[in-house]
């Protein structure tokens, strides 16, 4: 049994060995803003992707209608916001702008949450290629949001101690979303 165990050792150590020297790619791309706030009468808005790898990037692009059920994600497809191009090349070292355009006939009312999923598409395998390692594919997501104009969000903050721990619970009775940073 004790060989058993060395040679499975053996084995799972070669394993992590060979892994961690193959070579593992990811997508090295920037986007710049991380999300888009827009307030009527705007209707579109515009995002920059730099790739920072040397190696091109095709990336699928597509916009899903957003809001969250039992505090999940729900995406469901929308024909109200559109995104251009839809699918894209980006050159090594280049940088591309998308563009995100609400469509819709219709006033915004109060405000309408959608998500940006970015798709980086894999790169086709060489079955006669040795040693191409991990191959890693990215998926970016990003808030995208339309609103009345003079909407504004309503926080409701309550504090309390309960056991030696504290709490804060925020609620929001606005039409519009509200970012929190930096609280302490």
């Amino acid at each position: 049994m004790h060989w058993q165990r060395m040679a499975l050792f053996a084995a799972t150590a070669s394993a992590l060995v060979w892994m961690n020297a193959a070579a593992v790619e990811a997508a090295s791309l920037r986007m710049t803003p991380v999300g888009l706030d827009l307030s009527a009468p705007e209707k579109a808005g515009a995002i920059s992707l730099t790739n920072t790898a040397s190696e091109p990037v095709d990336l699928q692009v597509r916009i899903f209608k957003w809001s969250q059920v039992d505090g999940k994600d729900d995406l469901t497809d929308t024909r109200d916001v559109i995104v251009s191009p839809p699918v894209t090349t980006i050159k090594g070292g280049d940088t591309y702008t998308l563009r995100v355009v609400r469509v819709a006939n219709r006033p915004v009312v109060g405000e309408e949450a959608y998500r940006l999923v970015i798709d980086e598409l894999p790169k086709p395998i060489d079955p006669r290629a040795t040693g191409q390692g991990v191959r890693m594919v990215l998926r970016s997501s990003m808030p995208v949001f339309f609103t009345a104009k003079d909407i504004r969000p309503d926080l409701q903050f309550k504090a309390w101690t309960e056991g030696g721990k504290s709490y804060l619970q925020v609620v929001n009775a606005g039409q519009r979303h509200a970012k929190l940073a930096g609280m302490k």
